[in-house]
């Protein structure tokens, strides 16, 4: 606890939106690693002991990445917690890691852009597969109520 702190409290979290300055790296861990974690060091005796980082959750058969820095800053980060490199090597020291992940920002200069790529690589096939069947889901409905309204010459009934 005393060598994640920051973790522990969710103070000087890193924020994709605003990348930090002073790192060109950030790692990432699956948000439900750092809430069992969190559960342990609060409750010790009434919590199970995490022992290993499960970053293939947040990966696709293939080995790739399965979000874009786009797709992070637009609201699929919810199950992912951002690291800094120090905080990394902290973890990568006290927990088994099955696969490490880390977002670069890669600053050019003199055209004053921003690149972000992932280690592991997205994987383009895998990504557009997910985003179908995330359409597709919007579409389809199993097990829900669904209430059909009639109009008529614009007076609703």
């Amino acid at each position: 606890k005393n060598q994640l702190l920051n973790l522990f409290h969710e103070k000087n979290r890193p924020v994709l939106t605003k990348w930090p300055q002073g790192t060109d790296k950030l790692y990432v861990v699956p948000l439900f690693f750092v809430e069992e974690w969190r559960k342990f060091i609060r409750r010790p005796t009434k919590s199970s002991p995490v022992s290993n980082v499960g970053n293939s959750l947040l990966l696709c058969p293939h080995g790739g990445f399965m979000f874009t820095y786009d797709s992070l800053i637009n609201g699929e980060a919810q199950h992912i917690a951002l690291l800094w490199p120090s905080e990394w090597e902290v973890i990568s020291r006290l927990f088994i890691v099955d696969k490490p992940i880390a977002i670069h920002c890669l600053r050019q200069t003199e055209s004053s852009m921003t690149q972000y790529t992932t280690q592991p690589d997205l994987c383009w096939e895998c990504r557009e597969s997910f985003l179908f069947q995330q359409q597709r889901d919007l579409r389809e409905y199993t097990q829900a109520t669904v209430y059909v309204r009639k109009v008529i010459e614009d007076k609703t009934v």
